[in-house]
């Protein structure tokens, strides 16, 4: 059987039928990270093909046909049917309404957390599904609980986040620095693909580009966080820094790097890695500076990693077309977000059952 990989693009259910799962060298969506510091092992180079985006099976060739030899269409790939995709998400459980089940223990969580915010005049109410995701954070800590939703509210206030549908497809990320999101099938969790290069430091000089870009953190945040499950499983952030240099005129210098997680902090979150790849020695130093900086639960996540294998994150992320590629990132973030607030709309503390089962 092939090791599994950690899953960057978007790959069909079944992808999922050839995982090794009794072979814990092989087997849970850390063996992509893995196979990235051991390149030189036969095994690892397998396990990083079964990340790539599934295009790049014909990223070398001519496009695959989706119709037979006089024109009609074959219908035996997904590549003209988008309802394709939703059936393979299905199928590995991606929209499973289990996915958004508490525990008993979680449940106790969030209704004293409910309790306790909206008791508090200075704090807005918040939908369930967000006294649930902070419970969540919070393991049951009232206290850190109510810290966590005024931060929360002043940083929704001061970059003028509506936290509704239409305002998020309006802040949906465009820039090339954001290379991807996409559900990781073997984890239940999603992955965050950027690239440091592009990143535009000078943004932090501008309160209007701030908001801006605060309010696309925002909202990523939210896809990622699209269900319960995915937050308890964590999401995994992967930063392409080669080509990364000190331009005074756009650089992404310690202050904007502190600026960036400091208010992606504000979310209630579970960020598990961060994972930067082809580092300079200048992003190094910044990392390791930014640790005595920032708060624990970020640079805990933080790791400085080998090269690719199979070459940088943006080139990978730009299969078949660059064009392509940001049409089809574009569908998955509305689809994420649809995802996201239909469950917030749906989701009740009062009416919440079945009960899950304890890990």
């Amino acid at each position: 059987m092939e090791p599994d990989g950690l899953l960057l693009g978007r790959r069909s259910a079944s992808a999922t039928t050839n995982l090794d799962a009794n072979n814990e060298d092989t087997a849970g969506s850390l063996v992509f990270h893995n196979s990235l510091e051991m390149a030189s092992e036969t095994e690892s180079f397998v396990a990083v093909e079964n990340a790539l985006p599934e295009e790049a099976e014909y990223a070398d060739n001519e496009e695959e046909s989706d119709t037979d030899e006089s024109g009609n269409d074959d219908d035996d790939d997904d590549n003209d049917d988008p309802t394709m995709d939703q059936l393979a998400a299905d199928l590995c459980g991606q929209y499973d309404t289990s996915r958004m089940e508490l525990t008993q223990e979680e449940h106790q969580w969030a209704v004293a957390v409910k309790t306790a915010i909206e008791k508090i005049p200075d704090l807005d109410n918040l939908t369930d599904f967000m006294y649930a995701q902070i419970a969540i954070v919070s393991k049951g800590n009232v206290d850190d609980a109510v810290a966590r939703a005024f931060k929360l509210q002043e940083h929704k206030k001061d970059n003028e986040i509506l936290d509704t549908l239409d305002d998020a497809l309006r802040n949906l990320p465009k820039d090339a620095s954001f290379l991807s999101i996409d559900y990781n099938l073997q984890s239940g969790g999603y992955i965050v693909a950027m690239d440091a290069a592009e990143s535009n430091g000078a943004i932090w000089r501008n309160p209007d580009e701030t908001c801006y870009y605060n309010r696309r953190q925002f909202y990523a945040a939210h896809m990622a966080h699209c269900d319960l499950e995915a937050l308890r499983v964590g999401f995994t952030v992967l930063v392409e820094c080669e080509g990364y240099q000190l331009d005074k005129s756009k650089r992404l210098g310690l202050s904007a790097f502190r600026s960036i997680w400091n208010c992606a902090h504000a979310y209630p979150r579970n960020l598990t890695q961060v994972k930067f790849f082809n580092a300079p020695r200048l992003f190094k130093m910044m990392v390791s500076m930014a640790k005595s900086t920032l708060p624990r639960e970020v640079t805990s996540a933080f790791q400085l990693c080998a090269k690719c294998p199979l070459g940088r994150l943006d080139q990978l992320y730009s299969i078949p077309t660059p064009e392509i590629a940001a049409a089809r990132l574009q569908e998955r973030m509305k689809g994420f977000l649809e995802k996201r607030y239909a469950n917030e709309a749906n989701f009740s503390l009062d009416n919440h059952a079945p009960f899950m089962e304890e890990p």
